[in-house]
């Protein structure tokens, strides 16, 4: 496939029609890109979808959209339907007085922990007394290793 230019800036701009570009088809043939007023004169596709086959689509889409429409319509009238007893047994209790005072407690309590973890990533942790008296009694029941001398001139 070839492409010439004719002179002007560099393609790339989306401007087929300023560049003159030259297409290739399947028989390897050259010819001009069209023009957008080309376009609108061209010959619509054999195969393109006819005007049956738009209407049926048409009909599957209101037909659906009624059938949406009706179910809504059902659904407000079991919304008026219920009895506010079933109602209310999905209704979110009364907080009690202490509830804020309690939430607001745990929610600080909780970010403390999170943070403690969080920092404790970063922390050398001191060591525990029964780590050091462990470390000093393998220490004294270790045999004892000659230190390296230096070596004595002659």
């Amino acid at each position: 496939m070839s492409e010439e230019r004719s002179q002007g800036p560099a393609p790339g701009d989306g401007d087929g029609d300023r560049w003159g570009l030259q297409r290739g088809d399947a028989s390897g043939a050259t010819r001009r890109f069209p023009t957008e007023g080309e376009w609108l004169d061209l010959p619509t596709p054999a195969d393109l979808p006819t005007g049956a086959e738009d209407e049926a689509f048409l009909g599957r889409v209101l037909r659906a959209r009624e059938e949406e429409r009706q179910l809504d319509r059902e659904l407000r009238e079991l919304d008026h339907a219920l009895p506010d007893l079933v109602l209310k047994r999905f209704a979110a209790p009364t907080p009690s007085q202490t509830f804020p005072e309690r939430t607001a407690r745990r929610v600080l309590e909780d970010r403390r922990q999170r943070w403690a973890k969080t920092l404790a990533r970063y922390v050398a942790p001191e060591p525990t007394p029964q780590f050091i008296d462990r470390t000093l009694a393998a220490l004294r029941d270790a045999p004892a290793t000659p230190s390296p001398r230096a070596p004595s001139a002659p």
